[in-house]
């Protein structure tokens, strides 16, 4: 086998091993749907290294935002939701580690819900 095929098959190689450990989690940034419809056209499905899952909702002003994407290592550290209510801004952030499981209500820690809110308050007009 040539250098270049040696190459593409270890790349491959480390490509699936790294596939089987991940999870799967909905991924919507954007007009993500609550209550959740997995047939949406902005939910997609991604692969989460850290092997966490999130749905992040907050509202201000009657003004709703859903977010549902993998989770980054260190945020989530248990299998459950936790609120916060900050500036006029209400957060609700959930955490899980099976596939797909970020398509209901299911804790990222008290911190990175303040830090959430507090971004959410500038995001949401």
């Amino acid at each position: 086998m040539n250098k270049i095929g040696l190459i593409a098959f270890l790349l491959f190689f480390i490509y699936v091993i790294d596939s089987l450990d991940a999870i799967r989690c909905y991924s919507c940034l954007q007009g993500c749907p609550d209550p959740f419809n997995k047939a949406n056209r902005h939910v997609n499905r991604t692969n989460s290294a850290s092997g966490w899952c999130m749905k992040l909702k907050t509202s201000r002003d009657h003004k709703l935002m859903v977010i549902r994407t993998s989770a980054l290592a260190d945020i989530c550290k248990k299998d459950k939701c936790k609120s916060s209510f900050h500036a006029g801004t209400k957060a609700i952030g959930c955490c899980c580690n099976t596939d797909l499981c970020n398509h209901s209500p299911v804790i990222i820690s008290s911190l990175n819900i303040w830090l959430i809110s507090i971004a959410t308050k500038f995001a949401l007009p």
